[in-house]
């Protein structure tokens, strides 16, 4: 039997009232000041009001409990429960 999660998995705050999510990676294109070529990004050039522009959005498969605070704050999508 696995244990009750009662931190959250993003910023091990502890917490009883959880949500279940998928961590999101985006990663800005070049006209967002992204590498061209898939190399490092530069946060110093990042152009913070171009992130809607973004070439590639990363999903993570395995679902983590975040608290609300987190699930607020950080790129995340909502995943079923596991009875859904």
């Amino acid at each position: 039997m696995v244990a009750p999660v009662t931190e959250c998995q993003n910023c091990a705050f502890p917490d009883t009232e959880l949500v279940r999510v998928r961590r999101v990676y985006l990663h800005p294109g070049p006209e967002a000041g992204g590498p061209e070529d898939g190399g490092t990004l530069d946060h110093g050039a990042l152009d913070r009001g171009a992130l809607d522009r973004v070439d590639v959005v990363d999903v993570v498969d395995e679902p983590e409990w975040w608290c609300v605070s987190c699930v607020s704050q950080y790129p995340c999508e909502i995943a079923p429960s596991p009875a859904d």
